[in-house]
């Protein structure tokens, strides 16, 4: 675990944008759907969605945990007191907004939701440009030297 420096000069995020983001994208395409009066796609999308629901659920909790031995608040209204680069971090240096996208996604299928479904990415660009690059900033700020060696090895979503 390392120290931070002193308080970052780029404050932790106000609000919960992330929660906001997936939950406004979720409610909002369920709302255009009924508004819209559409069809529920075929049963087989439930299928495919549900493993991508649940996947990206056990993601979310393995994060959780993992900032949790670190002592580091999960919350992204709160500055990080420990860079954790192991578990899922090994993979993405965002693993839980990944599983954000995929978690609106998924239940986009799941709930038989073209709206929500498609919805999936726009909250990844929202997500890269509201939550993503400023915690970038605090945690190079914070970390220095570590942030740098980590994020030149660890891809920013998924691949390089």
């Amino acid at each position: 675990m390392d120290t931070p420096s002193p308080t970052p000069a780029v404050p932790p995020a106000r609000l919960p944008m992330p929660q906001i983001l997936v939950g406004g994208a979720i409610i909002g395409g369920l709302a255009v759907d009924l508004a819209l009066g559409t069809d529920r796609p075929d049963a087989l999308f439930t299928v495919i969605g549900g493993p991508i629901v649940v996947l990206a659920v056990l993601t979310i909790l393995w994060c959780a945990r993992m900032m949790r031995e670190h002592d580091t608040p999960f919350q992204a209204t709160r500055a990080a007191t420990a860079l954790v680069t192991d578990g899922p971090y090994v993979h993405s240096r965002n693993p839980i907004y990944v599983s954000y996208v995929a978690l609106v996604f998924g239940l986009g299928l799941v709930l038989g939701s073209w709206t929500v479904t498609l919805l999936a990415p726009l909250v990844g660009v929202a997500l890269h440009f509201l939550s993503v690059l400023p915690e970038e900033r605090r945690l190079q700020q914070t970390f220095g030297e570590k942030y740098d060696e980590w994020a030149a090895e660890t891809p920013r979503w998924l691949f390089r």
